[in-house]
């Protein structure tokens, strides 16, 4: 007998559901999470119902941003800091509730969502910790944000700043000025934090290319936005210990407006960087006209908002690579800013361009380069016009489509071309996706693949 454990793989369709149903099922307990600290804030009075109502909103739009992000960008790793970062900013309202339990868990998360913000931010754009210095900043935010608020809920049966609340029932003695004094430290420590945060992320926006600033410019600001309001809240709150009630009233209101705009950055900013991804598309109606090294180079700086990208072409008799003007191009080294991707036919070299190493983080944009670069410089090329292949199951209407997408048009032009609806070219392009088996990965643009498949369909494909 054998020892093979068979498993049954769902069809797509139902994979799609299943995958949908978690992804409801978690927005619903953010939703669940929310209801029990508006009640709370209900009940307990003293909070505007604009308040309860952004309050939850903010959270549950962290969490669906975050659900859909998974499924558009399956495995990235922002997707899950979003939706924990809701969960934490919902948790925190638990704390209004005039049960023991729930009171009690909502004291151990009173500040669940600032580490969980900070990490969110020093992750971005990749969803993970790039640097020592980011690590450090995240693990600090965790210990200040969840330890010394656990180590404070010890000596406190109630919350030294909130009164008439139920009793904590974690807490092991009662000592107001011992969890008071935490409660300050923890609020200037994550002050710190934020400011640090903020540097560690404006530099990472300032050292990219004007492209990935692009993109990254709408999350960066409204994180910015954020981090200013909230130092200021902690300078004034918890570092010099005043409260004037008309600032802190004020920097609350901008605090709740950053907070509930910045999964909208978010999503913004993926969008844009998807636009950048298929830019690369735009470089394929070029090669048909068979460009010169100079036309090429542009085009590619173009499409990669990168004045600085440098193209060579392997010459074999001096066994390097050479420019548009003939003359000898250097590589850089690894490891520095500029980044050097050598274009491969198999075991021979074809070319090389030189652009900024953050190009490095949309693997799937160096791959349409490449690929468009080979198509332009090889050998092979001009013989591969004369060869046609079919796309097969591809009907007429979508290999209409396929070709508009070739010439860089996106679904809102080509609808407008066809003079039919954005939907109805949105169906067309996932039914192209489907017969030509590009299925969704983290790092693939089926939109570039789809064009590359459709230059080899014409002859114009890449030889490699």
């Amino acid at each position: 007998m054998s020892s093979r454990v068979s498993t049954t793989k769902l069809p797509p369709p139902l994979a799609a559901v299943w995958g949908s149903g978690r992804l409801f099922l978690v927005v619903l307990g953010a939703l669940l999470v929310g209801a029990f600290g508006a009640v709370g804030k209900t009940l307990g009075g003293g909070h505007p119902l604009l308040e309860v109502v952004v309050g939850i909103v903010t959270g549950v739009l962290f969490v669906a941003v975050g659900c859909w992000s998974r499924v558009r960008w399956p495995g990235h790793p922002i997707g899950l800091l979003l939706v924990f970062t809701g969960y934490g900013w919902l948790a925190e309202d638990l704390i209004t509730s005039d049960i023991a339990v729930i009171f009690t868990l909502g004291v151990l998360l009173m500040t669940a969502s600032s580490p969980l913000l900070l990490h969110l931010i020093l992750a971005y754009p990749s969803g993970r910790l790039e640097s020592h210095a980011a690590r450090v900043v995240a693990v600090s935010g965790y210990v200040a944000g969840f330890g010394l608020t656990a180590v404070g809920a010890l000596f406190s049966r109630t919350d030294p700043l909130i009164c008439r609340c139920p009793v904590n029932l974690f807490a092991v003695g009662h000592d107001p000025e011992v969890a008071a004094t935490l409660t300050h430290v923890r609020g200037a420590v994550l002050v710190i934090l934020t400011i640090l945060a903020g540097f560690i992320l404006f530099g990472r926006w300032r050292t990219t290319t004007p492209m990935r600033r692009r993109e990254m410019a709408p999350f960066v600001g409204t994180a910015l936005l954020l981090g200013v309001v909230n130092m200021l809240y902690g300078i004034v709150r918890w570092i010099l210990s005043v409260h004037p009630h008309w600032l802190l009233g004020s920097l609350n209101e901008i605090d709740r407006v950053a907070l509930l705009a910045l999964p909208v950055a978010f999503l913004i900013g993926r969008l844009r960087e998807d636009a950048a991804g298929a830019a690369a598309i735009k470089l394929f109606p070029l090669l048909e006209r068979r460009p010169s090294m100079t036309d090429l180079r542009d085009a590619l700086a173009h499409a990669l908002g990168d004045r600085r990208l440098q193209l060579g072409r392997w010459d074999a008799p001096t066994q390097c690579y050479v420019d548009h003007k003939g003359r000898r191009l250097v590589l850089p080294p690894h490891g520095g800013p500029r980044t050097a991707t050598q274009v491969r036919c198999g075991d021979r070299r074809v070319a090389a361009f030189v652009h900024d190493s953050s190009l490095s983080a949309a693997p799937e944009v160096v791959e349409a380069i490449a690929s468009a670069v080979r198509i332009a410089l090889s050998d092979t090329a001009a013989d591969d016009m004369t060869r046609r292949r079919t796309l097969t199951g591809i009907t007429n209407r979508e290999r209409e489509v396929l070709s508009l997408m070739a010439s860089g048009l996106g679904n809102r032009a080509i609808a407008q071309r066809l003079s039919v609806s954005e939907r109805t070219v949105e169906a067309h392009v996932k039914n192209i996706f489907r017969k030509l088996e590009l299925p969704v990965t983290e790092r693939d643009n089926r939109r570039v693949r789809a064009v590359l498949t459709f230059l080899g369909s014409v002859g114009l494909k890449d030889p490699c």
